[in-house]
């Protein structure tokens, strides 16, 4: 289920992402792309998407009882990130020391 009514103020990082309206019928499965661009449109609806799971943080139980637990988290990318290649993303050579 999405819960994706973030961005919407200037300060948030989806700030500079669109927010469009969906067309029925949804692309299945969706990607990231789709999915941060009609993020409010899908919000409560529940998604396929397609991406490469690039992190995962697991559940940690708060050390103390007064601070919080910290919730398990995905993080997804349309595509898997080079590494390891000597080649940043814009596709530029970087320096070796």
């Amino acid at each position: 289920m999405i819960g994706a009514t973030g961005g919407r103020t200037s300060s948030s990082p989806l700030y500079r992402y669109p927010d469009e309206p969906v067309e029925e019928p949804l692309p299945v499965p969706l990607s990231l792309r789709y999915l941060v661009e009609h993020r409010s449109a899908l919000d409560g609806r529940a998604v396929t998407v397609r991406g490469v799971v690039v992190d995962v943080r697991p559940f940690r139980k708060a050390p103390t009882s007064t601070s919080i637990d910290r919730l398990p988290e995905i993080t997804l990318a349309d595509s898997a990130p080079v590494t390891g290649t000597g080649t940043t993303m814009s596709g530029s050579r970087s320096p070796r020391g």
